[in-house]
């Protein structure tokens, strides 16, 4: 009797401190569970890449107002090359700008078209003189700008893992540090004249 009870109050082995089968749960060994470090979850942000896109569809045609400034109202005459890259350009924007709003769209999103929306928006400063060195200069600054707003489409887009948003950012990233270096390579062209109203010449 007594070897029985004896037995029976020895301790278990499952029950010993020393048993790694004691710190272990249906879900894993406990200290591992501990040490364990916090994953990264990449979750969807719908409405953050929506804002991003309606900011880059702003920023755009902002851009293009500037653009179109410069072809209607430049004070000065463009050479011939460099208004050839500024049409160019003119007519480039109009399809991204067309290309942005069709994927606001397929997203049940309203698309800034008005200038009231587009001014609330953008950060694009617009270039008060008809200058043709203060309308390259102020069309370079733009694009940096559009180039913000394209990086902060790729971020969100990234986390989120919204592929179509990322290409498109992606393309017209690429696409805006491109035309800043075709409109730099032209820079010889555009020298900073000065237009006299009152006797109608241009001065140097």
């Amino acid at each position: 009797m007594k070897d029985k009870a004896a037995t029976r109050l020895k301790p278990s082995s499952a029950s010993s401190p020393n048993n790694p089968r004691q710190n272990r749960t249906p879900w894993g060994d406990v200290g591992k569970i501990r040490e364990a470090k916090p994953r990264q979850v990449t979750y969807f942000q719908p409405a953050k890449v929506g804002i991003g896109l309606q900011r880059l569809l702003a920023e755009t045609t902002a851009l293009q107002m500037q653009y179109r400034n410069v072809l209607w109202n430049g004070s000065e005459p463009v050479q011939h090359k460099l208004a050839e890259v500024l049409r160019g350009h003119y007519q480039m924007l109009a399809d991204a700008m067309d290309e942005i709003a069709e994927l606001i769209r397929t997203r049940g999103r309203h698309c800034p078209g008005s200038l009231k929306e587009v001014k609330s928006i953008c950060h694009v400063k617009p270039v008060e003189g008809y200058s043709l060195y203060e309308s390259v200069s102020g069309i370079i600054a733009g694009h940096k700008v559009v180039l913000e707003a394209t990086e902060e489409v790729l971020s969100a887009s990234r986390i989120g893992n919204d592929h179509e948003a990322s290409a498109i950012a992606s393309d017209r990233n690429r696409s805006h540090k491109k035309l800043i270096r075709e409109i730099e390579s032209h820079e010889q062209e555009v020298t900073p004249f000065q237009f006299s109203e009152k006797v109608g010449q241009f001065i140097q």
